[in-house]
């Protein structure tokens, strides 16, 4: 329960943060310090602040001697990141503006080198995050960073979606993220930071950093496959079956449109959504597309314009798919 308390209240306070905007940034005062407690806070999300000033504090911050500043410029990327890609996720329009923080010189370099000496002094495993014990007064007063300790913890996610493709941080991904032991077990994660009942962090690192091994796809079948399965975590194995695909992958979306009832809802629009990406292959499912799409409820808007935009592009899809190949070969 304290470890959930904890959990609420720095997301609450990353989501606030990610809304805060800076005023008169350039003509402030402030200590070192300062300047990177506001980097964290509010520069990432302010467009005044030109991706320039960015990129700069960040690469200097990384290689400060004060620890407080390394954690403050990796929790700007963090909470900008989680935010940006976030919506990307549910299908949305990301609310910021990409701050392109891979094009930072020698930033990948840092970053690896960074995970590398913090994997090595633990052991080979993920540490459990400390919050700081002082939150609130730092969250009041700025005298520090918001962000859970230590730093490196965070790479994997922030790598994955930098680095797509990359063999190094495909490694430090299915390293560093727990697998659940005998598979998923469906229903809510347990809580915690090493959570091996929750399989979101994994398939989000998967999905943003476009890595499509047999062994993801495996993946993200079974967690689409499972009945018990929340509904966030199937949406996204959907996704990201119809990003990466594979004829298992269209077999697991086929054989989900047919349910009619889940525990936790089935994502019966992010289903028909992944199954056009297949073209030709899909079309014989195209009644069932269309009914399961017209039928489905909205989780949101975001969904709700989804659906919209699908329904035109089944429209599409049947003219191209479905009444060409219905014509008579001349």
């Amino acid at each position: 329960m304290k470890t959930l308390r904890f959990t609420v209240l720095y997301l609450a306070i990353v989501l606030f943060t990610g809304s805060a905007c800076s005023e008169n940034h350039k003509t402030e005062q402030r200590t070192e310090l300062e300047t990177y407690i506001w980097l964290e806070r509010e520069a990432m999300f302010d467009t005044e602040v030109p991706d320039s000033e960015i990129h700069d504090l960040i690469a200097k911050g990384l290689q400060h001697d004060d620890p407080e500043i390394v954690l403050c410029s990796v929790g700007a990327m963090s909470k900008f990141i989680g935010i940006y890609k976030l919506r990307i996720e549910d299908g949305g329009e990301p609310v910021v503006e990409d701050r392109n923080l891979q094009d930072i010189p020698g930033l990948y370099d840092t970053l690896i080198n960074m995970w590398n000496e913090g994997w090595k002094e633990a052991g080979g495993s993920m540490p459990e995050p400390t919050m700081p014990e002082d939150l609130v007064e730092r969250f009041e007063a700025r005298t520090g960073s918001i962000s859970v300790s230590p730093a490196w913890i965070h790479l994997p996610m922030l790598l994955s979606y930098l680095y797509p493709g990359d063999e190094a941080v495909y490694e430090i991904i299915w390293n560093a993220i727990p697998f659940p032991v005998g598979g998923y077990r469906g229903g809510f994660p347990d809580g915690g930071w090493n959570d091996a009942n929750n399989p979101l962090p994994l398939l989000s690192a998967l999905f943003h950093g476009e890595f499509n091994n047999p062994k993801d796809q495996a993946f993200r079948i079974d967690i689409l496959l499972n009945k018990k399965a929340i509904r966030r975590f199937s949406a996204l194995a959907a996704k990201s079956l119809g990003d990466f695909r594979s004829v298992e992958g269209l077999e697991a979306l086929a054989s989900v449109l047919q349910e009619d009832h889940r525990k936790y809802g089935t994502p019966h629009i992010q289903i028909v959504e992944a199954m056009i990406k297949y073209e030709e292959q899909a079309a014989p499912y195209l009644l069932k597309m269309s009914s399961r799409l017209k039928n489905a409820e909205p989780f949101n808007s975001i969904e709700r314009d989804l659906q919209i935009a699908l329904k035109e592009r089944l429209v599409h899809f049947k003219e191209k798919y479905v009444e060409e190949a219905a014509l008579p070969t001349p």
